[in-house]
């Protein structure tokens, strides 16, 4: 289901964001977890911008509890977004030149910055760890794979770091495939799998 920020747990579903690579958004949103998921809160709330509530879809169980989520966006939808807008909103100038450099130097060089306008990017999976080993991580991608359908687009895409061999595991399963290895900076690092699956 779509997320709706009047209802769902904005919390919950910050802390899920940063649980997916908790290194990575430390570095990015803030230097402990408190503040950096305050911050993913205030881009998911915000909206246009890659964290926003429109590109955000939850797996609650029978008593509304968030079991998981998915960010994901077509790359038309992707065009229209303005992060440097939504990140002026959230943060100060001397942060978004930090954001700025760190983009540049990390996360283009591991995530996908391409998008094709049929193409279907999968951002963020995460399923909340008193929820693992129920399916609720298939059922995510699942609904990424008709909400692609719906927008009209013919390839999933996502970005795996190298060393989660179980996500790369259920993504293989699922039907992706590696396409391209990603390492930082003259390959320091252990970088990322870009996957795809045509539908």
């Amino acid at each position: 289901m779509d997320l709706d920020i009047d209802s769902h747990d904005i919390e919950k579903v910050s802390e899920l964001i940063y649980g997916t690579d908790d290194g990575l958004f430390a570095l990015l949103f803030g230097n402990d977890m408190e503040t950096a998921v305050s911050n993913i809160g205030k881009l998911v709330r915000l909206g246009n911008n890659s964290f926003g509530h429109e590109n955000i879809y939850v797996d609650i169980d029978e008593n509304g509890s968030i079991q998981g989520l998915l960010i994901a966006y077509s790359g038309k939808e992707k065009k229209r977004m303005n992060d440097g807008q939504a990140f002026g909103g959230v943060f100060s100038l001397a942060k978004r030149i930090r954001l700025w450099v760190l983009n540049s130097l990390i996360v283009s060089r591991l995530i996908n910055g391409s998008i094709g306008p049929d193409e279907f990017y999968i951002s963020n999976v995460s399923v909340s760890p008193e929820s693992r080993g129920k399916g609720i991580g298939t059922e995510l991608m699942d609904k990424a794979q008709e909400t692609a359908k719906e927008k009209g687009c013919d390839t999933l895409l996502l970005d795996v770091a190298i060393e989660n061999d179980g996500a790369k595991r259920l993504y293989e399963r699922l039907g992706f495939e590696i396409f391209k290895t990603k390492k930082l900076i003259f390959g320091v690092g252990p970088g990322t799998y870009s996957m795809r699956k045509s539908m």
